[in-house]
């Protein structure tokens, strides 16, 4: 997805922002979805081991010349922290007493974003947590 790889920070010190608008606002606006392109781009040798490092990059061609995010920054930060966060509350939930961690798991559950970025696994504990 387009904004799972193109979504500020797109390099150290970015100051890049997303600015929310309206469907209506923002129709015309909208180009047709691009297609992403994935290329491996070296980072240099490690002045220490030797080793020759590569990453990957992902962007999209605009006239003809390509255009992403610096290496290592082919993410969207805000799902990649949701996840983390979402999988760290689930695990804090095995370790509690299963009434608390019900309560804890309802209450998160309820928020659809929460629910979208646990794994299946730890989403099927949660849910058969929840049927009690």
């Amino acid at each position: 997805m387009f904004d799972d790889t193109l979504y500020p920070p797109l390099d150290y010190r970015c100051r890049c922002r997303v600015k929310p608008l309206s469907e209506a606002r923002g129709a015309a606006k909208v180009l047709p979805s691009p297609k992403l392109e994935t290329i491996t781009v070296d980072i240099r040798t490690n002045e220490y081991t030797g080793e020759e490092r590569y990453a990957q990059r992902t962007g999209i061609r605009i006239n003809g010349t390509f255009v992403a995010p610096n290496a290592g920054f082919n993410a969207n930060q805000g799902k990649a922290m949701l996840s983390r966060m979402a999988r760290v509350a689930a695990e804090k939930a095995r370790a509690v007493h299963p009434d608390i961690a019900r309560t804890a798991m309802k209450e998160l559950a309820a928020d659809k974003r929460f629910k979208n970025s646990l794994p299946k696994a730890v989403l099927a504990w949660v849910l058969d947590l929840l049927k009690g």
